[in-house]
């Protein structure tokens, strides 16, 4: 019915009372179909996913950027037919994410199109153990994600490129001319790496 808004908050639940803290993702899939056959409207999306927060009030998913925070909530990609979003914060045992959904808002100016119309929604939710979580969630969420020191998400690596004039004439990186720097906690002190005193996967086997 077209202006018709549905309240449907949709929360996650960490149910297992004596695991882990856990990082999770969520994929939102939706679309119309009629007699079975998926509807690409020429009017555009005639549904609008959003989500309700004291801070910033109604939001819709679909508009969001990418890596805009919702709800606590950062969502990494959205079109009209799917929406990829994690949660920003860890989930203990026994307690919920804040909202993914609020509610759906259907437009007033829905087209014939929609004539009998049927609309579909169903989402996917994805958990890692907060154990190792760089590395799960890297591999389990597919995002690099940028913890602060309680171990909420603030961002995640996008990119990782290097200045040619670091590269040796095969392309690959030349230390000598990189010259990555340590951090030594005992002084407070930034210290340019040394000259290569070794060769991996070769010299250990000179011990044995």
């Amino acid at each position: 019915v077209p202006g018709t808004d549905v309240t449907m908050a949709r929360k996650v639940v960490n149910s297992v009372s004596d695991g882990y803290d856990v990082y999770v993702k969520v994929v939102i899939y939706k679309n119309w179909e009629v007699d079975g056959e998926q509807l690409y409207p020429e009017t555009g999306a005639a549904d609008l996913l959003y989500v309700e927060s004291g801070e910033k009030g109604r939001q819709d998913l679909a508009a969001a950027g990418t890596n805009e925070k919702v709800n606590g909530w950062i969502v990494q990609y959205a079109d009209d037919e799917q929406i990829v979003m994690y949660y920003s914060r860890p989930v203990k045992p026994d307690a919920a994410t804040s909202d993914f959904i609020s509610g759906i808002k259907f437009t007033e100016a829905i087209g014939n199109e929609y004539a009998n119309a049927s609309y579909h929604m169903e989402y996917q939710v994805t958990a890692v153990q907060a154990n190792n979580a760089a590395d799960a969630i890297a591999a389990e969420l597919g995002v690099f994600p940028v913890f602060d020191e309680d171990g909420n998400i603030i961002g995640q690596i996008v990119n990782v490129s290097i200045d040619e004039s670091v590269l040796d004439s095969d392309g690959k990186l030349d230390m000598s001319k990189f010259q990555p720097i340590s951090f030594e906690p005992a002084n407070n002190g930034y210290h340019v790496l040394g000259e290569r005193v070794g060769n991996a996967f070769s010299d250990g086997g000179k011990l044995k």
